[in-house]
C-alpha cells in the first residue's frame, strides 16, 4: 500500500510506539511510589513538548486531540466575548455554536496551516489578526511536527495540536495557553487534572508517546523538509503531465507547506478517482477527513478561490519525511491510469 493521507492521520514512529511502551503504568495522581513515577514521566513529556514550541511547561495542557484541543479553546475564548473565524477553519472550530454573538469579538481563530490546501499564514497576517483581536487562537494541527513552529515568534494566546498528525499514536494532543491568556476552561467537570482544565486520568503511555515523535521531528526538521520538498517537487513536476491536471497553488498563488498537495482534474469528481486509486493501493483523500462522507463541495476550497466545480475535482496528497521519490512515482502512475480510464468512461470528462 501506497500510502498519501497523512494530513489525516501518519503512522506511529518507531520512537513513539516505544516510549508508550516503556511509560509508567501507574495512575500519575496516586501518592504510591507508582503513581509518582508516573507524574513524573508526565510532566518530562510536558516539559519535552513546551521545549518544542518554545513554551513553558504550565503553559501546556494534555487532552485527546485536536478536536478536543480546538473545542477547548474557543470556548474558553467564548466566555470572555464573540469569536471571530473564517470558511477555512476545521470543522471543530466552524460548528462550534456561537453563543457570544451579542457581544464584542475580543477573539479570533484562525488555522496556521490550511489543512486542505497547505496554504500556511505569514507572520505578517498573524500579527495583523493579534493586533486587531486582543486574544488569537492558531489551529496549529497541520502545521506542529510538520513544519518550524514557535509560540514565541507568533504571540497568540493558545496554540491546538494533535499528536496522530506527525507521529504519535491516535488519542493525544495538546493546548499551548500563553500565562497571560484567559486559563482554560473545562468542557466537563471532575478532578482537577491538567491545571483543572480536563478532568479524568490522563494518558501518561500517550504523552510520553506524542513527547518523543514530536522532539524526534523537530530534531531532525531540516532533513525531513528537504526531504519532503524533494518528494512534493517531484508530484508538482510531473503531475500536470496528467491531461487537464491543474496544480491549485499555481493556480492561486497559495504559500504552501510541503506536505500538502492540492491538484485537480479537468470534468472529473475525486468521488470517481479516488476508489480507481485506492484499487491500484494508492491512499489519498478529497479534503479533511473529518468531513468525509459530505457529497457537498468544500467549504474551505471554495474560501480558498474554488470554484464549487474546482472543488469536486480535487484531490489532497498528503506526505511526510519517510516519504519516498519511488512513492511519488507510483502515485503518479496510478493517478494517470485512473484519469485515462475515467475519461473514456465519463463523457463530460473528455
Amino acid at each position: 500500500m501506497y500510502y498519501f493521507d497523512h494530513a489525516a492521520s501518519t503512522p506511529t514512529l518507531e520512537c513513539a510506539l516505544a516510549a508508550f511502551l516503556r511509560a509508567p503504568k501507574g495512575n500519575p495522581d496516586s501518592a504510591h511510589a507508582a503513581g509518582r513515577a508516573a507524574k513524573k514521566s508526565l510532566e518530562e513529556s510536558r516539559e519535552i513538548v513546551a521545549a518544542c514550541i518554545g513554551a513553558e511547561p504550565e503553559e501546556i495542557y494534555f487532552c485527546s486531540g485536536g478536536t478536543e484541543a480546538n473545542n477547548l479553546v474557543i470556548h474558553t475564548m467564548l466566555r470572555h466575548g464573540a469569536v471571530l473565524y473564517g470558511n477555512t477553519s476545521h470543522a471543530s472550530v466552524w460548528n462550534i455554536p456561537q453563543y457570544a454573538l451579542n457581544r464584542p469579538a475580543l477573539g479570533i481563530s484562525v488555522p496556521y496551516v490550511n489543512n486542505e490546501t497547505g496554504e500556511v499564514l505569514s507572520r505578517k497576517r498573524i500579527a495583523g489578526y493579534h493586533a486587531e483581536y486582543p486574544l488569537l487562537h492558531l489551529d496549529g494541527v497541520a502545521a506542529v511536527g510538520q513544519i518550524n513552529v514557535s509560540v514565541r515568534k507568533f504571540d497568540c494566546d493558545y496554540l491546538t495540536a494533535a499528536g496522530h498528525k506527525f507521529g504519535a499514536p491516535q488519542g493525544i494532543g495538546f493546548i499551548y495557553a500563553g500565562k497571560n491568556s484567559p486559563p482554560i476552561s473545562p468542557l466537563f467537570h471532575g478532578g482537577r487534572q491538567e491545571n483543572s482544565a480536563r478532568p479524568g486520568t490522563p494518558s501518561v503511555a500517550l504523552a510520553a508517546a506524542m513527547a518523543a515523535a514530536l522532539k524526534y521531528r523537530v530534531e531532525n526538521m531540516r532533513m525531513d523538509l528537504e526531504r519532503m520538498y524533494s518528494v512534493r517537487d517531484c508530484i508538482i513536476e510531473n503531475a500536470p503531465g496528467i491531461e487537464g491536471c491543474h496544480i491549485n497553488v499555481e493556480d492561486f498563488g497559495w504559500d504552501i507547506v510541503p506536505h500538502i498537495i492540492s491538484i485537480r482534474f479537468d470534468g472529473i469528481p475525486s468521488a470517481q478517482i479516488l476508489p480507481l486509486l485506492d484499487a491500484q493501493g494508492v491512499c489519498c483523500s478529497a479534503g479533511s477527513a473529518c468531513s468525509a462522507g459530505s457529497r457537498e463541495p468544500s467549504r474551505v476550497l471554495i474560501a480558498s478561490g474554488l470554484s464549487e466545480k474546482e472543488a469536486l475535482e480535487t484531490v489532497r496528497i498528503s506526505i511526510c519525511p519517510e516519504t519516498t521519490q519511488h512513492d511519488a512515482e507510483i502515485l503518479l502512475s496510478a493517478l494517470k491510469n485512473a484519469v485515462e480510464k475515467l475519461r473514456k468512461l465519463l463523457p463530460r470528462a473528455r
